[in-house]
């Protein structure tokens, strides 16, 4: 009972020194926030979503516009709109809330995820999730897509559950489609991941999860009634991948946080980073090697698992997304931002630590990847309020410098 007593005291000191540490860098410098068309265009929804604006049936102001010629909405914009029916009206004071709720919906994440893996795998994952440089700064930022916690936490639940009853398995089918409404790009994961466990389970609820998905279908029809005209195709060519691996070279660096380098991407803004913070290119570097590491060992011992045909579901959930829709993907020939891969996190962060059996060798993984992450991220922080923003790259400048002030935002644009 003492050790049971004292390995739970230990889990809790752990997650609690995890979730404020995070919660510290992610709120730290708050003025900061990037802020340019798409951070303004959520300010708007944010201030019109209000009662007589949604039975007035006038919801242009919940769709924007994107380069596949498909608004994104409403759905992409629920976390806003319902913070602006509940009064909110300021956007700091809005990140700062959504941040807060964020941060607590990752704990449910791990209460889920613990009831399947090991815990000390577990308390690992939700560190990575917690502490990914990458994640940080986006977890500053706004739409459904950057508020991915809620959906996963939905989805998580419902995948795993999704054999136990027909309702489950509806549900499950529901969310999977309905994904479309929230973040188009997840429609691929979830049909990905529908189609593949339908074959694993055996055609278990099949019924069942085809009617949910089918009126999934049906209310994402519905939701983009009232943009229908405005949808069109035509920006499809325009834009083309960055090259045949792109895909899973994005995931890599999305997985370590060196994707937070698109931030601070001007040759410019890259060489005053670097010579006023040296070791951040090698802090990069480290966390890179790092990961492919454990993702080559991950690889290594599913081959393992796969020849006794001992694959558990995340092993299988991880070769669909990572062949599956890698394919998919890489066949529609599209720009792929490391965003699209929020929908993946937990099954990739859980893939590559759970064959660490050694409870030290998790242990020291976990410790070196948050301290690079916390000096990567600390730099960062730095490196934007110094210079406010990143004036010449991607970031462009901070909000408090411009966005807070101008009448419109692509003015505080760097490229």
């Amino acid at each position: 009972m003492k050790l049971r007593n004292n390995s739970k005291l230990l889990e809790n000191t752990i997650l609690l020194i995890v979730f404020f540490t995070s919660s510290f860098l992610k709120l730290t410098k708050i003025n900061n926030v990037e802020y340019k068309y798409d951070q303004q265009f959520s300010f708007n929804v944010l201030q019109n979503c209000k009662i007589e604006n949604l039975l007035s049936r006038n919801l242009d102001f919940l769709f924007v516009n994107s380069s596949s010629g498909i608004p994104q909405g409403p759905l992409h914009y629920k976390i806003e709109c319902i913070s602006g029916l509940l009064g909110v009206s300021n956007y700091i004071t809005f990140l700062q809330i959504k941040i807060i709720a964020s941060q607590i919906m990752i704990i449910f994440i791990y209460l889920i995820i613990r009831k399947s893996i090991a815990k000390n795998v577990a308390i690992a994952v939700i560190t990575f999730l917690f502490l990914n440089p990458y994640l940080i700064i986006s977890s500053r930022n706004i739409s459904s897509v950057y508020n991915y916690e809620f959906f996963i936490i939905v989805f998580l639940i419902l995948f795993i559950n999704r054999k136990k009853s027909k309702s489950f398995s509806f549900f499950y089918g529901l969310i999977s489609s309905l994904s479309f409404a929230i973040y188009f790009p997840y429609i691929i994961y979830t049909s990905t991941l529908n189609f593949v466990f339908v074959l694993k389970d055996g055609f278990k609820n099949f019924n069942s999860i085809v009617i949910g998905y089918l009126l999934g279908v049906l209310m994402n029809i519905i939701l983009y009634l009232p943009v229908k005209d405005l949808i069109t195709l035509s920006n499809l060519n325009q834009s083309k991948s960055w090259g045949v691996s792109s895909y899973w070279r994005i995931m890599l660096e999305f997985m370590s946080g060196n994707s937070l380098q698109n931030k601070i991407n001007s040759s410019f803004d890259r060489n005053l980073l670097n010579s006023e913070f040296p070791l951040s290119g090698w802090l990069y570097q480290m966390n890179n090697i790092f990961i492919l590491a454990l993702l080559m060992y991950g690889i290594y011992k599913l081959i393992i698992n796969l020849y006794k045909n001992l694959l558990d579901d995340f092993d299988v959930a991880f070769l669909s997304i990572v062949i599956i829709s890698g394919l998919l993907f890489t066949l529609l020939d599209r720009p792929l931002y490391p965003h699209y891969y929020f929908f993946t996190t937990v099954i990739l962060y859980i893939f590559i630590l759970k064959p660490i059996k050694h409870s030290l060798s998790l242990t020291l993984i976990t410790f070196t990847f948050a301290i690079t992450s916390i000096f990567l991220i600390t730099n960062f922080h730095s490196y934007i309020d110094q210079n406010k923003g990143a004036p010449t790259s991607d970031y462009g400048k901070h909000f408090n410098s411009c966005g807070s002030f101008v009448d419109d935002a692509r003015v505080c644009r760097g490229q």
